[in-house]
């Protein structure tokens, strides 16, 4: 479960990412993502996710812009350059971090 849930978080911080990412402002460093907004516990993971993303956009390594447009061949561009920003940041999720996107997963965080 907990492997689960670290892929899971994984891919919303990056995929948050590449949406803010989708426009070509002066923007350079992390943002608050609605991640933050739902999971606070992650926001350290989700900045160094961020910097990394940045960082390697910036001296080519990653170029999400190859990854805009849908093709047979998106979904796995897509993946490929967030397996490069995962692997390329040392950091790990909080205990609870994960009991946060646990909670939420299950609906332990609804009403009624």
């Amino acid at each position: 479960m907990g492997s689960f849930l670290i892929i899971a978080l994984t891919f919303s911080l990056t995929i948050s990412v590449f949406v803010e990412a989708d426009h070509d402002g002066p923007h350079e460093g992390p943002t608050e993502t609605v991640l933050n907004i739902l999971f606070p516990a992650c926001s350290p993971l989700d900045a160094s996710m961020q910097s990394k993303f940045f960082e390697l956009n910036k001296s080519g390594q990653i170029n999400p812009k190859l990854c805009r447009n849908p093709s047979p061949g998106q979904e796995e561009c897509i993946k490929k350059q967030l397996h490069t920003v995962r692997c390329a940041v040392n950091g790990t999720a909080t205990e609870e971090c994960i009991n946060q996107v646990t909670s939420f997963l299950r609906g332990n965080t609804c009403s009624g």
